[in-house]
């Protein structure tokens, strides 16, 4: 196995375990608020995203497993909306493109 499958392959069992701890999350089945929101968010631009964005941000307002998530969602290589902020390859704090969300903590919840 090669160093880069290797680490791809460390990389999803850390994304699998972490999703085992975000049952706890204050998203927790609302899948379709949330989907919904991140739909919202990526049609929207400039100052229009703050609608949006302020809906799904207050599910993770006193999210026990915030911290969780952003590390989840680190490691999973998302791209979304997670621990309240956006994420574009598993980073943080980038603004979001046009159709590219994957597929948000909520759905990871269930896996």
């Amino acid at each position: 196995m090669t160093t880069s499958k290797r680490n791809q392959a460390s990389r999803e069992a850390l994304a699998g375990s972490l999703a085992l701890k975000l049952r706890g999350a204050a998203c927790a089945g609302r899948a379709e608020l949330w989907n919904a929101g991140e739909a919202q968010l990526r049609a929207c631009s400039g100052p229009d995203r703050d609608g949006p964005a302020v809906a799904i941000m207050r599910l993770c307002e006193g999210c026990p497993v915030l911290q969780v998530c952003g590390q989840w969602a680190r490691a999973e290589g998302y791209t979304g909306f997670a621990a309240g902020t956006t994420w574009v390859n598993g980073r943080a704090g980038v603004a979001l493109p046009a159709g590219r969300v994957t597929f948000a903590p909520v759905d990871a919840i269930g896996a």
